[in-house]
């Protein structure tokens, strides 16, 4: 899963279509954050209500489906190696690994 994350990720990257720290800002302040609380398939059975998981995947289901055909394939060149380095550079500046990692396990803990 962690891969098909990351090949969309990569793809919509590469096709312009969303910037690195905004991608970023939407999986942790998106699906990611309720993910990590639930889980991806536990996730969807309050979307519909109170009707459960079943009645999601027979309403919204088939547009999810359709949502899937839209994917594409992506290649890691070295334009977009290059792309994703510059991309998470400027959104972290001169931020080192050490203090992102702190400030990552401090947010687990909180």
């Amino acid at each position: 899963m962690q891969a098909a994350l990351w090949r969309e990720a990569f793809y919509l990257i590469e096709q312009d279509v969303i910037s690195v720290a905004d991608l970023d800002i939407a999986i942790s302040r998106g699906q990611g954050l309720r993910w990590a609380l639930l889980g991806p398939m536990a996730d969807l059975a309050p979307s519909d209500g109170k009707e459960g998981l079943a009645h999601t995947l027979e309403h919204p289901g088939p547009p999810m489906a359709d949502w899937w055909q839209d994917l594409d394939d992506v290649e890691l060149t070295p334009a977009l190696t290059r792309k994703r380095v510059e991309g998470l550079e400027k959104e972290l500046g001169n931020l080192d690994q050490d203090t992102l990692t702190k400030r990552r396990d401090a947010l687990l803990r909180a």
